[in-house]
């Protein structure tokens, strides 16, 4: 079995309808994954293209549907919010038939023209990130200073 490596993923897999401005709005991805193979590679260059082209295919082929119906907005393209559909796009790439595991992906969307966010750098996606905790005593105590402060009248709600 090969070590572990890193695929580039890049490309448009849109456009799709705005429902709000009635148009045909591009989308590209910018994605990361690793991948083994547990066929001894005779060109390493010939299993990062396949990678790289069966995780573009099943990104577009994962996202279009959901897009098309409502179920995943622009919205959650931009913020990210599609990490529930990373196990089904790994399905779909169909790589694990053809013998190349992969995993840690992480994906970012431009949007209408915009570039894609860069991908963060250290470790890929693949299962969740690492929780931020905030010790319990240190969230109460804040949250007890808030109630116990008065409310200044220049940070009272507006009206509208």
């Amino acid at each position: 079995m090969s070590s572990a490596r890193q695929a580039q993923i890049g490309g448009e897999i849109g456009p799709f309808l705005d429902t709000v401005q009635q148009r045909q709005v591009s989308v590209v991805v910018l994605a990361r994954c690793k991948y083994v193979s547990g066929v001894s590679p005779t060109s390493t260059a010939q299993y990062e293209g396949q990678v790289q082209a069966a995780m573009l295919s099943a990104i577009r082929d994962t996202i279009a549907p959901r897009m098309a119906s409502g179920q995943i907005s622009f919205k959650d393209l931009g913020t990210n919010n599609v990490d529930g559909l990373i196990p089904e796009i790994f399905a779909r790439s169909g790589l694990g038939q053809a013998g190349i595991s992969v995993d840690k992906l992480v994906m970012r969307f431009g949007i209408d023209g915009r570039e894609p966010p860069p991908l963060p750098t250290g470790q890929p996606q693949g299962a969740a990130p690492p929780a931020m905790t905030v010790p319990a005593n240190v969230a109460r105590s804040s949250i007890s200073r808030r109630a116990r402060r008065p409310r200044r009248p220049s940070r009272a709600p507006r009206a509208w």
